[in-house]
């Protein structure tokens, strides 16, 4: 009998365990429930003129293989994932980042991010994170484009759009 209560106090533990690891350990592929989970009261918009540009340019696209077909013509709840991604690794950011959406001729959106981050960590945690979330396979280098943001840069993401958002 007193095996019996040595296994059942090793299963409630072990099942305690289990819950935490859930909570403690990040979730790299993404959740399809932030597709229509909406974080919208999380961020702000703002004018893009007059703002102070920062060191680095991203530009997030979805992936067609990660994404169902369904998924891909709804921008809505496209914009909506990429919102609550982004929410997820808000603590990477130095400062709070230019997010613009654009969208291609497909009308599927993607993503124009002028930011920084802390230091080199950071940065490698940042696009490796991103790549899970938004492409199937990490040999997928074109669905996270990242690279120094320049004047060409600006200049395009003030074609793209007129406002931007970010966090509050």
């Amino acid at each position: 009998m007193q095996e019996f209560n040595i296994i059942v106090e090793d299963s409630k533990a072990i099942h305690k365990l289990r819950k935490h690891i859930k909570k403690a350990v990040p979730h790299f592929k993404g959740i399809k429930k932030w597709l229509v989970e909406d974080v919208d009261t999380d961020f702000q918009v703002h004018k893009l003129d007059g703002i102070k540009y920062q060191y680095r340019f991203l530009t997030i696209t979805f992936d067609p293989r990660k994404f169902t077909f369904n998924e891909l013509t709804q921008p809505i709840k496209l914009i909506r994932y990429a919102k609550n991604a982004l929410k997820d690794l808000e603590n990477l950011f130095k400062g709070k980042p230019i997010i613009i959406v654009e969208y291609h001729k497909s009308g599927v959106p993607h993503l124009h991010i002028n930011y920084e981050c802390e230091g080199p960590l950071e940065h490698a945690t940042l696009i490796l994170r991103l790549r899970y979330f938004f492409s199937e396979s990490l040999k997928n280098k074109s669905c996270i484009h990242d690279r120094m943001a320049n004047e060409g840069c600006i200049q395009y993401m003030k074609k793209a759009n007129t406002e931007y958002f970010t966090f509050k």
